[in-house]
């Protein structure tokens, strides 16, 4: 753990919250009193779980009684850890992109919330085997074979959490992500079917935009995700970015809403994948040019 009273030098931010409050002689349930803060969040706040904002931690670093440099030095962190980029080659690296998926799906059980935006791809949570293993397949120039069979593994069971009733998903998706056809017409049957599944679960708002729908002014380019109120995700080609600050989380939560009153939902997305399913069951089903994965 970092002295919190230590004037240089990178800051253990959980750690020196808890050190300060314990060096205050504070309860987490009497600064919850004295501040805005909620023992919930205090709690996932202490242990690395969760970020304050720079409000918050100003709050605490009053309640505790902290020095105006102690103060500073934890505002200043706060900030450096609200906006993170995990660069793509350190993401496939061996070992990574399990890792990866691991901190994905832990983001997903920790929200009671989650809304995604996908305009190319199938959702990781929806993907089946036979997708996922093409997608990481996708990348065998740089990832381990290993790794990315661990990786398939990993992304399989977020199905679970998608199905847990204690948890709701607002998905939105493009047609396009759905007229890719990834090695051979067949997988992409299963794939619709996996999708249509989901569709009819209670916890779970899937939209789609269809092809030719008119968007005015909102036309993100990449995929984001909002976990409850508190972060964001997205990616690029180059790399993943992590927000908490609070202004990039209200900005994503907004385009979300934007995105969502483009797409059709219920039986229309049942009767689009219907009839993609069998336009893809009418094509001849050739053998993957590439192999196994």
């Amino acid at each position: 753990m970092n002295d919190p009273q230590r004037a240089g030098g990178p800051v253990d931010l959980s750690g020196s919250l808890r050190a300060l409050r314990k060096r205050a002689g504070m309860s987490q349930t009497t600064v919850t009193r004295k501040t805005s803060v909620s023992q919930a969040q205090l709690s996932r706040i202490e242990a690395g779980d969760a970020i304050p904002t720079t409000e918050q931690t100003a709050e605490l670093a009053q309640a505790y009684g902290a020095t105006p440099d102690e103060r500073d030095r934890l505002i200043t962190a706060v900030a450096a850890l609200s906006t993170q980029f995990i660069d793509s080659r350190v993401i496939l690296q061996k070992g990574n992109t399990h890792n990866f998926q691991k901190q994905f799906r832990e983001a997903e059980a920790n929200a009671k919330l989650i809304r995604s935006y996908q305009p190319s791809m199938v959702f990781g949570v929806l993907q089946t085997r036979a997708y996922a293993t093409a997608v990481f397949a996708s990348h065998r120039q740089v990832v381990d074979r290993d790794d990315a069979a661990t990786s398939v593994n990993s992304r399989m069971t977020r199905w679970e959490l998608l199905t847990d009733p204690a948890r709701h998903w607002r998905l939105i998706m493009h047609e396009a992500a759905l007229r890719w056809i990834l090695r051979s017409p067949a997988l992409m049957v299963e794939q619709i079917d996996r999708i249509a599944e989901a569709s009819r679960l209670p916890n779970v708002e899937l939209g789609i935009i269809r092809l030719d729908t008119v968007a005015q002014d909102t036309a993100p380019a990449h995929s984001f995700h909002v976990f409850d109120d508190e972060s964001v995700t997205f990616g690029t080609e180059t790399g993943t970015a992590l927000l908490s600050d609070p202004d990039h989380v209200t900005f994503y939560r907004r385009l979300f809403g934007e995105v969502a009153g483009l797409a059709v939902y219920g039986d229309e997305v049942r009767q689009l994948l219907a009839d993609l399913a069998a336009k893809y069951r009418a094509m001849p089903d050739e053998a993957d040019p590439k192999g196994p994965a």
